[in-house]
């Protein structure tokens, strides 16, 4: 059990921390005057999402004692759960965004949990 919440919880981290980074470098790179959201930034930002989530599904997985697609449907839930406060949108974002992020990070958790699994030891 330890090692399960282990694996979902350390996929997170993993998400969060290539998510601040990503954002860090995309907000340097392509942010408009001001810190104005650009459409640049905002595809720079999309891809960081999909590479982070992918990341993080994938290392769910090496991690899971058992039953690896469980623990990629728990960061997924975990993700989703965290995100629902925030599907209202923000100021200067496409009011679809953070649905469209949401969407991103479920399928980039399960491209990495789906590759990772192929390459797991049974």
């Amino acid at each position: 059990m330890i090692r399960s919440i282990v694996a979902v919880f350390v996929g997170f981290v993993v998400i969060v921390a290539v998510v601040i980074a990503g954002t860090a470098a995309a907000t340097a790179a392509w942010a408009g005057p001001g810190g104005a959201i650009t459409t640049p930034y905002l595809v720079a930002n999309g891809i960081v999402s999909l590479v982070a989530a992918g990341l993080g599904g994938a290392i769910a997985v090496r991690l899971a004692p058992r039953l690896p697609f469980l623990h990629a449907a728990a960061l997924v839930a975990l993700l989703a759960a965290l995100a629902l406060p925030g599907l209202g949108g923000s100021a200067g974002q496409p009011a679809v965004y953070p649905a469209v992020i949401l969407a991103v990070g479920v399928l980039g958790v399960m491209i990495g949990a789906a590759l990772a699994a192929r390459r797991r030891p049974r």
